[in-house]
């Protein structure tokens, strides 16, 4: 990535909205890539109350010491939940690829969903593909989903743009403090992990699909999970 395209990565208000488009038109601001600051706020209480009013039934059944311990675990949770905010992400380029930010959408818990950043990888202002960063971590992310996703186009392939992409996305998850990412993928399918190893990530095993997960309904039954490390590809880039 060339210089001037690492940028300072800024903090986005939050939006009213679940997903994001980020190239709609200007509201009342006339900022397309920046949203209401309330909107979150309230989207995030509504979960906060709902997940609060069960923690807090078992709070109080539990002793004394347990109802300290408990209290405490859960303040925590609640300040780690509250704390994502997505960054304002400028277009990211190497000499040919280009990523651009499409739309971000919020986590959702009920869905085991996390803040996800999605790009269009773009190339003489040309739709060639795209990759999605799940911003945030947690068993189904780091087992099955992975942090990094990535999809190119069939005439495009065989130019390494996936693997491109990907490193296009390093400053961004140094940012939001990420030391490594995880990859998966289908065992059989060899171009993504061949995209893994150009990267420089480490096949850690390979893991079985739980039978009640949207991917084994369609027809997956194992994912190979792949670990990258966020400062040794910035190092190497």
């Amino acid at each position: 990535m060339r210089r001037n395209d690492i940028r300072q990565y800024r903090q986005l208000p939050a939006s009213p909205d679940h997903a994001r488009d980020v190239n709609r038109s200007p509201g009342k601001t006339g900022h397309p890539s920046r949203m209401s600051a309330t909107g979150v706020s309230r989207q995030v209480d509504r979960r906060d109350d709902k997940r609060d009013a069960t923690s807090q039934e078992l709070v109080r059944q539990g002793t004394a010491s347990q109802q300290r311990e408990c209290s405490t675990i859960l303040r925590i949770v609640a300040e780690n939940t509250r704390a994502f905010r997505f960054l304002e992400v400028g277009p990211l380029s190497d000499a040919e690829l280009t990523l651009r930010l499409a739309r971000t959408v919020d986590g959702d818990i009920d869905k085991k969903s996390v803040a996800t950043y999605h790009f269009e990888m773009l190339i003489a202002d040309e739709v060639v593909g795209g990759i999605r960063f799940r911003a945030e971590n947690g068993f189904d992310v780091e087992t099955y989903a992975g942090n990094l996703g990535y999809n190119v186009a069939p005439r495009f392939r065989g130019r390494h743009l996936a693997v491109r992409a990907c490193r296009l996305l390093m400053p961004l998850a140094n940012a939001h403090g990420f030391v490594e990412l995880w990859i998966t993928c289908d065992p059989g399918n060899y171009a993504s992990r061949r995209t893994c190893e150009r990267l420089g990530a480490e096949l850690v095993d390979v893991a079985e699909l739980p039978q009640d997960s949207d991917m084994y309904h369609d027809g997956e039954r194992f994912k190979c999970r792949y670990r990258l490390d966020v400062c040794q590809t910035l190092e190497h880039h």
